[in-house]
């Protein structure tokens, strides 16, 4: 009798949960300007996708036929995990590229401190980069330290692409002042490789306009102490997340149609604040790899929130280049943490 109750209410939870992930998953096919309701159980899709594995493990152990409908919601959900956590261990062969891309978060919170962003940049030049792409910028980061690693670099707007390859054009676009906080924007280089011209996209897509420590669980709503309150902040926080998956799905429209122009092969780095399995990372991913999934391990958090482990921050690669191994690094200074990819550099570029 006892464990019949266990497996009704085992069934109970399974069924919300379930339908939760398929939800999830189909952010992918259904653009948030349209339809905003998966983008929010994209969000949660790792912590849904471990709950019901444990469901399915409870299952199994029962034997009942009920774990063949467990199975099928994570068969249906499988080709999205890779995107979640990376299993991959360091490729073969000699790194002859390292990228990185960080977005040092000026002027707000720690780094104000540039003593904290000056020990960063040394800490970062220590991996010998080929390239730097930095997103929230400013003038005072523009340091002796990296023009003298670095004698190419272009700074517009809060982006900046410091490179030890030639740089022979660059541009810089904001997004529509319809869809943009202010500081969105993206900015292209062409930089001359050693295997031809790529063309490096540097780009900074809509944030949620919340503090790092607010990310999504606000730390501060564990001191709530009535419904009333938690029902206000919620009501709060509900569209600011709406408006930032609207604004990133027009963004990332206005970014795509500028890389599919490149005469190049492209490279993208930069913050896109969406998660892997949102419609944002897929718009890019299902084109351009992204260059965690294949040479990373783990959930490749970039982000520092109190309970998620946001990956935020990516390369994705539309080159010949063979990406090795690709780490985040843990460095003080920013909300961020750098996101480091070692790569092959792959047949010479047909220009």
């Amino acid at each position: 009798m006892g464990l019949r109750i266990v497996d009704t209410l085992v069934s109970l939870i399974m069924i919300p949960i379930a339908g939760a992930i398929l939800l999830g998953i189909s952010s992918f096919f259904l653009n948030p300007s349209v339809f905003i309701l998966p983008s929010f159980f994209a969000l949660a899709l790792p912590y849904l996708l471990l709950f019901h594995a444990f469901i399915t493990l409870y299952w199994l152990v029962r034997w009942s036929r009920k774990l063949w409908y467990a199975l099928l919601i994570l068969l249906l959900a499988g080709w999205e995990m890779p995107a979640l956590w990376a299993f991959n261990g360091p490729g073969e062969g000699e790194a002859s590229a390292r990228v990185i891309t960080y977005n040092v978060h000026a002027s707000y919170g720690p780094s104000e401190d540039l003593t904290t962003q000056f020990a960063t940049q040394r800490k970062l030049l220590e991996r010998e980069p080929h390239l730097l792409c930095f997103q929230e910028f400013s003038s005072a980061l523009a340091t002796p330290i990296l023009s003298r690693e670095f004698p190419n670099y272009v700074h517009r707007g809060q982006l900046s692409v410091y490179s030890k390859w030639p740089i022979i054009s660059s541009d810089y676009h904001k997004f529509s002042k319809a869809y943009n906080y202010g500081g969105n924007a993206y900015l292209w280089v062409d930089v001359e490789s050693p295997k031809g011209t790529v063309r490096i996209f540097n780009f900074h897509l809509a944030s949620i306009q919340l503090g790092s420590s607010e990310y999504l669980f606000p730390s501060s709503w564990i001191h709530l102490s009535s419904t009333d309150s938690l029902e206000l902040r919620g009501r709060s926080y509900f569209p600011l997340l709406s408006k930032g998956f609207r604004f990133r799905a027009q963004q990332q429209k206005e970014l795509l149609s500028a890389i599919q122009e490149s005469p190049y092969p492209v490279l993208l780095c930069g913050d896109l604040n969406d998660v892997p399995g949102s419609h944002s990372y897929w718009q890019f991913a299902q084109v351009y790899p992204d260059a965690f999934r294949q040479a990373g391990w783990g959930s490749g958090r970039t982000f520092h929130s109190p309970l998620f482990p946001l990956r935020i921050d990516y390369v994705f690669n539309g080159t010949p280049w063979l990406p090795l191994r690709a780490e985040v690094l843990n460095l003080q200074g920013s909300d961020h943490d750098p996101l480091l990819v070692h790569f092959a550099l792959g047949d010479a570029i047909e220009n």
